[in-house]
C-alpha cells in the first residue's frame, strides 16, 4: 500500500483531486489510466513517479553515489531498493560492483553469488567469481566458474544473440580457464 498526502497551500475550499484511490499492478504489467478531463488521471501518474522508495528511483541514486564514491550512501540506497524489490538484478549486481571497488571482496562475492541466483546467464558475474577463487588460491572453484561462462557463452553463441561485448567476456573467459586449466604448477605459495 502507497499513501500520498500533501499539506493544503491555504485554499482549504478546494476539494482533493484523488480521494480513495487503490490499485494493485503486478510487477513488468502495463496498466492505462482513463477517465474524464480533470479527474486526477496526471496527478496520479505524477505521484506515482516521484513516489518515495521508489527502487528504480533508489537505484538511479545509488548510482551516481557509487560514481562520486559515497559508497554508505549508495550502498544503503541499493539495500532498501531490495527491500522493495528482492529480486531486481541491477540493483543485486550493481552492489557487487560496489564492494567490490569499496574493497569489500566477501560482500561483493555474495552478492556475486546471489545474482547469479537470480541471473545465471551473467557470464561476467562468473568470470569475476573465478577471479575471486585465483586471488584465494582455489584452483578447482576458478575451472568451474570459468567452465560454466564458456558454457553458457556457448549456449547464447547457439541461440545466436552475442553482442561485441559479451564476446569479449567469452574470450577472456576461455583463455582464463585455458591458463588455469593448463597451468603444470600449483598456484604461487602452494607448493
Amino acid at each position: 500500500r502507497v499513501d500520498f498526502g500533501y499539506r493544503s497551500r491555504g485554499d482549504t475550499d478546494e476539494p482533493p483531486v484523488l480521494t480513495d484511490v487503490s490499485a494493485h499492478i503486478p510487477a513488468a504489467q502495463q496498466v492505462a489510466v482513463v477517465g474524464e478531463t480533470g479527474s486526477g488521471k496526471t496527478t496520479l501518474g505524477r505521484l506515482i513517479a516521484r513516489r518515495p522508495g521508489s527502487f528504480l528511483g533508489l537505484y538511479q541514486l545509488a548510482r551516481l553515489q557509487g560514481e562520486a564514491k559515497a559508497f554508505e550512501a549508495a550502498e544503503a540506497n541499493l539495500k532498501k531498493a531490495l527491500v522493495i524489490n528482492p529480486e531486481f538484478v541491477a540493483a543485486v549486481k550493481y552492489l557487487g560492483i560496489l564492494y567490490d571497488h569499496w574493497g569489500r571482496a566477501d560482500d561483493a562475492e555474495r552478492s556475486y553469488r546471489a545474482l547469479i541466483r537470480l541471473n545465471p546467464h551473467d557470464t561476467e558475474i562468473r568470470l569475476r567469481l573465478g577471479e575471486f577463487s585465483v586471488q584465494r588460491r582455489e584452483r578447482e572453484q576458478a575451472i568451474e566458474q570459468y567452465r560454466e561462462a564458456v558454457r553458457v557463452h556457448l549456449a547464447v553463441l547457439r541461440r545466436g544473440v552475442l553482442r561485441t561485448h559479451e564476446r569479449h567476456v567469452a574470450v577472456r573467459a576461455a583463455l582464463r580457464l585455458r591458463r588455469v586449466v593448463e597451468r603444470a604448477r600449483p598456484f604461487p605459495g602452494n607448493a
